[in-house]
Protein backbone atom coordinates (compact mmCIF):
# COMPACT_ATOMS: atom_id res chain seq x y z
CA UNK A 1 0.00 0.00 0.00
CA UNK A 2 3.02 2.43 0.73
CA UNK A 3 4.32 1.83 -2.58
CA UNK A 4 0.87 3.05 -3.92
CA UNK A 5 0.90 6.04 -2.29
CA UNK A 6 4.31 6.80 -2.80
CA UNK A 7 3.74 6.18 -6.77
CA UNK A 8 0.93 9.01 -6.64
CA UNK A 9 2.75 11.52 -4.79
CA UNK A 10 5.64 10.87 -7.26
CA UNK A 11 3.98 10.90 -10.12
CA UNK A 12 1.91 14.17 -8.70
CA UNK A 13 4.73 15.83 -8.26
CA UNK A 14 6.42 14.87 -11.61
CA UNK A 15 3.15 16.16 -13.54
CA UNK A 16 3.72 19.57 -10.99
CA UNK A 17 7.18 19.58 -12.17
CA UNK A 18 6.49 19.45 -15.84
CA UNK A 19 8.21 16.06 -16.10
CA UNK A 20 5.82 14.80 -17.30
CA UNK A 21 4.16 15.26 -21.23
CA UNK A 22 1.65 17.61 -21.32
CA UNK A 23 -1.71 15.97 -23.82
CA UNK A 24 -0.55 16.46 -27.64
CA UNK A 25 -1.95 19.89 -28.87
CA UNK A 26 -4.55 19.64 -31.21
CA UNK A 27 -2.47 21.55 -33.66
CA UNK A 28 -0.24 18.39 -34.08
CA UNK A 29 -2.90 16.40 -34.90
CA UNK A 30 -5.42 18.90 -37.02
CA UNK A 31 -5.37 18.49 -40.59
CA UNK A 32 -5.73 21.90 -41.07
CA UNK A 33 -2.88 22.72 -39.04
CA UNK A 34 -0.71 20.18 -40.88
CA UNK A 35 -1.29 21.46 -44.19
CA UNK A 36 -1.28 25.28 -42.89
CA UNK A 37 2.72 24.33 -41.72
CA UNK A 38 5.11 25.96 -43.80
CA UNK A 39 6.29 28.75 -46.30
CA UNK A 40 3.23 31.21 -48.05
CA UNK A 41 3.08 33.87 -50.17
CA UNK A 42 -0.62 35.16 -51.14
CA UNK A 43 -1.69 38.28 -53.36
CA UNK A 44 -5.09 39.39 -54.25
CA UNK A 45 -7.67 42.41 -53.96
CA UNK A 46 -9.09 43.93 -51.43
CA UNK A 47 -12.27 46.89 -52.60
CA UNK A 48 -13.54 49.41 -50.31
CA UNK A 49 -17.79 49.94 -50.79
CA UNK A 50 -16.62 53.70 -52.74
CA UNK A 51 -14.69 51.20 -55.23
CA UNK A 52 -10.66 51.95 -54.47
CA UNK A 53 -8.86 48.62 -54.52
CA UNK A 54 -5.92 47.64 -52.21
CA UNK A 55 -3.42 45.61 -53.73
CA UNK A 56 -2.30 42.63 -51.14
CA UNK A 57 0.82 40.94 -51.24
CA UNK A 58 1.73 38.64 -48.35
CA UNK A 59 5.16 36.43 -47.34
CA UNK A 60 4.52 33.97 -43.84
CA UNK A 61 5.11 31.16 -42.46
CA UNK A 62 2.69 28.70 -40.17
CA UNK A 63 4.59 26.60 -37.50
CA UNK A 64 2.98 24.91 -34.53
CA UNK A 65 5.27 26.31 -31.23
CA UNK A 66 6.32 25.05 -28.39
CA UNK A 67 3.74 26.45 -25.97
CA UNK A 68 1.20 24.75 -27.76
CA UNK A 69 0.03 27.58 -30.21
CA UNK A 70 -0.10 27.94 -33.80
CA UNK A 71 1.46 31.07 -35.41
CA UNK A 72 1.01 32.83 -38.78
CA UNK A 73 4.32 35.22 -39.15
CA UNK A 74 5.14 37.10 -41.96
CA UNK A 75 5.43 40.66 -43.76
CA UNK A 76 2.26 42.14 -45.83
CA UNK A 77 2.50 44.83 -48.45
CA UNK A 78 -0.92 46.91 -48.63
CA UNK A 79 -0.71 49.23 -51.46
CA UNK A 80 3.18 50.96 -50.68
CA UNK A 81 2.61 50.10 -47.27
CA UNK A 82 4.72 47.13 -45.20
CA UNK A 83 3.30 45.51 -42.22
CA UNK A 84 4.28 42.92 -39.96
CA UNK A 85 1.53 40.45 -39.05
CA UNK A 86 0.94 37.66 -36.36
CA UNK A 87 -1.51 35.42 -36.02
CA UNK A 88 -1.22 32.83 -33.02
CA UNK A 89 -4.20 30.44 -32.63
CA UNK A 90 -4.62 28.77 -29.33
CA UNK A 91 -7.24 25.77 -28.46
CA UNK A 92 -9.27 26.86 -25.04
CA UNK A 93 -9.18 23.13 -23.21
CA UNK A 94 -12.20 24.17 -20.90
CA UNK A 95 -14.36 25.69 -23.92
CA UNK A 96 -13.00 23.13 -26.65
CA UNK A 97 -12.87 26.22 -28.98
CA UNK A 98 -10.10 27.73 -30.71
CA UNK A 99 -9.05 31.66 -30.67
CA UNK A 100 -7.00 33.97 -31.81
CA UNK A 101 -4.95 36.65 -31.48
CA UNK A 102 -4.50 39.03 -34.52
CA UNK A 103 -1.40 41.80 -34.49
CA UNK A 104 0.03 43.97 -37.18
CA UNK A 105 2.64 47.04 -37.25
CA UNK A 106 0.66 49.97 -35.98
CA UNK A 107 -2.10 48.59 -33.97
CA UNK A 108 -1.85 49.28 -30.01
CA UNK A 109 -3.46 45.95 -28.86
CA UNK A 110 -4.35 42.33 -29.91
CA UNK A 111 -7.67 41.98 -31.47
CA UNK A 112 -9.11 38.94 -30.22
CA UNK A 113 -11.44 35.90 -32.65
CA UNK A 114 -12.99 33.48 -32.37
CA UNK A 115 -12.57 30.83 -34.83
CA UNK A 116 -14.30 28.05 -36.39
CA UNK A 117 -12.15 24.92 -38.03
CA UNK A 118 -12.41 21.85 -40.11
CA UNK A 119 -10.05 20.18 -41.62
CA UNK A 120 -10.88 22.08 -45.17
CA UNK A 121 -11.00 25.68 -43.48
CA UNK A 122 -11.12 28.31 -40.99
CA UNK A 123 -13.45 31.06 -40.44
CA UNK A 124 -11.73 33.61 -37.93
CA UNK A 125 -14.29 36.45 -36.63
CA UNK A 126 -14.79 39.78 -34.00
CA UNK A 127 -16.26 42.65 -33.93
CA UNK A 128 -14.61 45.67 -34.68
CA UNK A 129 -15.44 49.66 -33.47
CA UNK A 130 -19.20 49.44 -33.44
CA UNK A 131 -20.28 46.13 -31.59
CA UNK A 132 -22.63 45.50 -34.99
CA UNK A 133 -19.66 45.34 -37.05
CA UNK A 134 -18.17 42.44 -38.08
CA UNK A 135 -14.60 41.39 -39.39
CA UNK A 136 -14.57 38.09 -41.17
CA UNK A 137 -11.92 35.55 -42.80
CA UNK A 138 -12.59 32.67 -44.47
CA UNK A 139 -9.51 30.50 -45.63
CA UNK A 140 -10.42 27.24 -47.90
CA UNK A 141 -8.13 25.09 -48.77
CA UNK A 142 -7.87 23.79 -52.90
CA UNK A 143 -5.53 21.11 -52.91
CA UNK A 144 -2.84 21.24 -50.67
CA UNK A 145 -0.66 23.83 -51.92
CA UNK A 146 -3.09 26.61 -52.50
CA UNK A 147 -5.36 28.20 -49.66
CA UNK A 148 -7.76 31.09 -50.47
CA UNK A 149 -9.01 33.79 -48.42
CA UNK A 150 -12.10 35.90 -48.47
CA UNK A 151 -12.02 38.98 -46.72
CA UNK A 152 -15.56 41.30 -45.43
CA UNK A 153 -15.73 43.69 -43.27
CA UNK A 154 -19.22 44.82 -42.46
CA UNK A 155 -20.87 47.84 -40.41
CA UNK A 156 -22.83 48.27 -37.49
CA UNK A 157 -25.58 48.08 -40.24
CA UNK A 158 -24.24 44.68 -41.69
CA UNK A 159 -23.28 47.02 -45.04
CA UNK A 160 -19.88 45.76 -47.00
CA UNK A 161 -17.34 48.26 -46.51
CA UNK A 162 -14.14 46.26 -47.49
CA UNK A 163 -14.25 42.72 -48.93
CA UNK A 164 -11.99 40.61 -51.34
CA UNK A 165 -9.56 37.57 -51.92
CA UNK A 166 -6.02 37.26 -51.23
CA UNK A 167 -4.87 33.55 -52.86
CA UNK A 168 -1.85 31.49 -50.83
CA UNK A 169 0.35 29.58 -52.49
CA UNK A 170 2.51 27.12 -50.45
CA UNK A 171 6.54 27.91 -51.27
CA UNK A 172 8.88 25.70 -52.89
CA UNK A 173 11.52 24.72 -49.38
Amino acid sequence: MKNVIFAAVLAACAAAMGVVPATASPFEEHAFFQRLTGDWTGDGELRNADGNTHAIHEEWSGERRADGTFAMEGVRNWDEETQEFRWVFHFNESTELYEVEYWHTGMDDVLLMEASITDDQATVKAPVGDPQSELRITNRFDGNDTLRGEVLFADGEGREVLAGEVVHHRRDS
